[in-house]
């Protein structure tokens, strides 16, 4: 551009070049000097500089939200539903087995965080599933407390609710007939019997075999209120709302039951059954049932090297009885 001779003074040093030389005319001495203006140049440069960093910029912060996102999904994200099932488990194990942790993206199968967080999910609901109802103290005992250890004794705790019994009738024969096949045989009633109780306010405890022991613990206020049992128990069957319905729902469940193993196609098909036909003529799959109410000591029975969380009491014995009675009677359920 043209600079008028009070323009050049506004060029900084690095935007002007000049060139200065000697002329001799005439035995006289004349000074000469050149500018040339570089700024324009230098406009442009400063705008290629100014677009680099932004290109740099944007470039850095693609890669740290990328980082992060990476980081994220791969690793706080399981970590933290890890946590957060192992606290659920901890505080309610029903409630976190029935509320399930869903881990819908699959992107990267291999992914060893993602391994892990399914294992935890499996492990937390097979653990609720070995300890049952009656083994909820003892999830929530262990699983967050270290100084706790399996060897050190667990004392019971007192409780009421109404114990049921149920076995199945033949079960002897059925097995000799029925070989590898028995483990579908019984499972396919413990679908029923377990689904059942659980619907109707219940819950599974032990499966002894072709037998099963049900739970149904009724509501309790502060037992160190009342000095007798017995009075405790029938204050509360009479006073309370929610146990006088339980014990109407038990019984429902039982009936419930009855009228499934009568229904159900998948055990009706066991009464064309060959084999339990030739061995034991006109075979259907019969149940016997029986209930009591009473007390019971809820707690770990076993070792360091096995423990099963049940209940131990004269009550729960009776509930077996009833049931073994079903058969003298003729009837289902006692």
């Amino acid at each position: 551009g043209l600079y008028e001779s009070s323009n050049f003074g506004r060029l900084r040093v690095a935007e002007s070049m000049n060139f200065v030389g000697k002329v001799e005319i005439r035995s006289r001495k004349y000074v000469t000097a050149l500018y040339i203006s570089e700024r324009y140049q230098h406009v442009i440069q400063a705008m290629l500089d100014i677009l680099n960093t932004i290109i740099v910029c944007l470039v850095l912060i693609y890669s740290i939200y990328t980082l992060n996102k990476d980081v994220s999904f791969l690793v706080l994200n399981p970590l933290e539903r890890m946590i957060r099932k192992v606290k659920a488990v901890s505080a309610d194990p029903f409630k976190a087995m029935k509320n399930k942790v869903k881990i819908s993206d699959n992107r990267d199968e291999m992914n060893e965080t993602l391994i892990i967080e399914r294992a935890i999910n499996k492990i937390s609901e097979l653990l609720v599933l070995g300890f049952g109802q009656a083994g909820s103290k003892i999830i929530t005992h262990f699983l967050f407390d270290p100084d706790k250890d399996f060897d050190q004794a667990i004392p019971g705790e007192k409780m009421h609710a109404i114990f049921g019994f149920c076995d199945i009738r033949q079960f002897t024969d059925a097995t000799e007939v029925l070989l590898e096949d028995v483990m579908g045989f019984v499972n396919k009633i413990a679908e029923i019997v377990h689904s059942s109780v659980d619907k109707y306010g219940g819950a599974p405890n032990k499966n002894i075999g072709e037998a099963f022991l049900l739970v149904w613990k009724l509501f309790e206020r502060d037992p160190q209120s009342i000095e007798s049992v017995d009075v405790a128990l029938e204050e509360q069957i009479t006073s309370n709302h929610y146990n006088r319905q339980l014990a109407e729902l038990s019984v429902l469940s039982f009936v419930r039951i009855i009228i499934d193993i009568n229904t159900q196609q998948q055990i009706l098909e066991y009464k064309l059954h060959e084999g339990l036909v030739a061995k034991l003529p006109g075979y259907s799959v019969k149940m016997g049932f029986g209930l009591h109410i009473g007390w019971a000591i809820e707690g770990a029975i076993g070792s360091s090297f096995k423990i099963d969380a049940s209940y131990l009491s004269p009550n729960v014995n009776l509930s077996s009885r009833l049931q073994a009675a079903t058969k003298q009677i003729g009837v289902n359920v006692l």
